[in-house]
């Protein structure tokens, strides 16, 4: 069965059109105080606490002739024995000058997703997610905990899940042929397909914008 790999960051980007999910800037000193601020953060979360602990969830797409594996990293968790429920936290480094209202929701989406994967690849009936953020030193600006069913979740978790399956303007696949199980669904879904193009996820940034010629089998990057 074809696999077709996305990252809960991925999907949450896309959907929710993904200007939100960064908040610092490119520049490097900034993208070193947002892992200086998760990993302090992480540190003094304490006993029971695990850091950057994976997880993945298969979802067959159209009667299974495609699985899309959702994957990532859960940046806190905390488990526990019934009846409580395990947690989730989402980390994020906060650079303004007032602490923030509410979380931002690419940032409480992302938290949802690990959410839902846990209660699917656990059978939870609830899980509580978190979104916190912190200094570069990891001091707490803003935490927002919820306590969701596994109904809400998952709920949640398709709002965001169908719109990317239906308004992905095309797939592109490194391995296979027209005949794959990839192709097969692009055509179903009337999204044009690319197979063959070798070594497209190492070369393709995430959030880099790509013109997709099927005629003549060329991708190209295009100006952002």
């Amino acid at each position: 069965m074809e696999e077709l790999r996305v990252s809960v960051r991925e999907l949450v980007e896309f959907t929710l059109h993904g200007a939100d999910i960064r908040l610092v800037s490119g520049r490097m000193q900034d993208m070193l105080d947002g892992t200086l601020g998760h990993q302090a953060r992480q540190k003094l979360l304490g006993e029971g606490w695990q850091a950057e602990v994976p997880l993945n969830l298969p979802i067959p797409v159209e009667d299974e002739e495609l699985t899309l594996v959702l994957g990532g990293r859960m940046d806190a968790f905390r488990d526990v024995e019934s009846p409580d429920v395990p947690c989730v936290e989402e980390i994020k480094l906060w650079q303004g000058e007032h602490p923030p209202e509410a979380p931002i929701p690419a940032h409480r989406m992302q938290a949802v997703c690990y959410g839902h994967m846990l209660c699917v690849t656990r059978g939870l009936p609830a899980v509580d997610v978190r979104v916190v953020y912190v200094t570069r030193r990891g001091k707490v600006q803003g935490e927002f905990p919820e306590r969701l069913t596994a109904e809400e979740c998952r709920a949640e978790f398709q709002s965001v899940l169908l719109p990317y399956l239906r308004d992905a303007a095309a797939i592109i696949c490194e391995e296979g042929s027209a005949e794959c199980h990839a192709a097969t669904v692009g055509l179903l879904l009337s999204k044009p397909v690319l197979v063959g193009a070798g070594d497209a996820t190492r070369r393709l940034e995430d959030g880099v914008r790509v013109s997709v010629d099927c005629a003549r089998g060329v991708v190209q990057t295009m100006p952002q």
